[in-house]
């Protein structure tokens, strides 16, 4: 016999797909979409929690909340490699069955968040520009729009800033520290920018989480990145450009709540106004305090 998803979480998961559509997520290596589907149905759970992992900490944080949690939006997916079988004894798995016993669904939006427009990149490039930008491109347009001409729509992994004047590199390490909150972040500087002194920046490509692969051929004078392999940045270096590198989820958490909480809010209260069901109650967005990256400088 099959069984339908509930009316809630059918309605949670259209609200996230208007913003971040499941067909420009990369499907040729990540794990997007509802990864855990509670058979437990709880009309009181009405709050959805928003993280970038899915860690044993935001699952105790999200049993223990009230009201009541019915979803998770995790960023990455807890669910990569194929599961052969779903025991305690293995953490994450124990976090899946626990959470699947207490009415809690699993979603992940990955890396269709990167590629929709005002997704993650698009954050991480708002962050970087000011009045003497002059273009914003995508790096890897999604397939569904390269080469139609149609730029308004501007899906894909990757954002290239350019400006028309050009910057120092420290004034553009400290607008990329400001808007991620951070003290501190590493830099490699390529031995052009070491030998020139004030403004010489005048293009960025852009990549949250992990850029090799993204940034690995872009040519630009600074790639800006979580985090790039030892070989990467020397590749990078030597052909001229320096590096920027945050630590992987601190360039992605921020979007949660600068941007993702209040959208998908809006959406889903669109979304369940008009299913005219008083039966179903409007989930709060709310976003895990307990969600962290797990690299910290000591």
């Amino acid at each position: 016999m099959t069984m339908k998803s509930s009316s809630w979480l059918a309605t949670l998961i259209r609200s996230i797909e208007r913003l971040y559509p499941r067909s420009l997520s990369d499907s040729s290596w990540d794990n997007t979409g509802l990864l855990l589907e509670s058979p437990v149905k709880n009309p009181d759970r009405k709050r959805v929690l928003l993280a970038v992992d899915l860690t044993t900490a935001v699952a105790e944080e999200a049993l223990a909340m009230y009201p009541p949690v019915g979803a998770i939006i995790s960023y990455h997916p807890i669910i990569f490699n194929p599961i052969k079988s779903l025991t305690l004894s293995d953490p994450q798995q124990r976090t899946l069955l626990r959470l699947a016993a207490s009415g809690i669904s699993v979603y992940s939006p990955h890396t269709a968040m990167d590629a929709a427009v005002g997704g993650i990149n698009d954050w991480l490039a708002d962050g970087v520009w000011d009045s003497r930008c002059v273009e914003r491109t995508v790096i890897r347009p999604s397939k569904c729009t390269e080469g139609d001409g149609n730029f308004a729509n501007m899906t894909g992994m990757g954002r290239m800033v350019r400006w028309n004047e050009p910057i120092s590199i420290s004034t553009l390490v400290e607008r990329i520290k400001r808007h991620l909150e951070l003290n501190q972040i590493q830099l490699a500087l390529s031995e052009k920018h070491r030998r020139e002194k004030g403004n010489c920046i005048y293009k960025i490509g852009i990549c949250a989480g992990s850029g090799g692969s993204v940034l690995r051929d872009v040519h630009a004078d600074v790639l800006f990145t979580g985090e790039l392999s030892h070989h990467d940045i020397l590749h990078a270096t030597e052909k001229g450009s320096s590096v920027i590198l945050c630590g992987h989820s601190n360039t992605e958490r921020g979007f949660l709540s600068c941007v993702m909480k209040k959208k998908l809010q809006d959406v889903l209260y669109d979304e369940f106004s008009a299913m005219q069901d008083d039966q179903l109650l409007l989930p709060e967005v709310v976003v895990s305090q307990a969600d962290k990256d797990p690299l910290e400088v000591v």
